[in-house]
């Protein structure tokens, strides 16, 4: 529960503007309690900040450290890719491809 604790300290530093803060609370909560959603959390940060390259690395790791019964991560992962590409680097090929991804779990 204390990793989910720091997430929500997190988010709220995230709304005031205090990326830095919330990063740290963030990786805390990751690291020290294994709360896996924070890497979600920590992506969407990062997409908030304006650090799209930083964002999609942190959401393809979420994919790559999935495992079964961590399917709602996944499929945030893939939504939030597809997100990316589809308004930041306008592919819409490729947040096609996240999106079916997606839908596919």
């Amino acid at each position: 529960m204390e990793g989910r604790r720091l997430a929500d300290e997190a988010i709220s530093y995230r709304n005031l503007g205090n990326f830095k803060k919330a990063f740290e609370l963030l990786k805390t909560a990751l690291n020290e309690y294994n709360y896996k959603p924070a890497i979600i959390l920590i992506g969407t940060t990062a997409v908030l900040k304006g650090d799209i390259q930083n964002a999609i690395e942190w959401f393809s790791l979420q994919i790559k450290e999935c495992k079964e019964g961590d399917e709602v991560l996944l499929i945030e992962s893939y939504s939030n890719l597809g997100s990316i590409y589809n308004q930041h680097i306008r592919d819409f090929d490729r947040a096609l491809e996240m999106y079916e991804l997606a839908l596919k779990v």
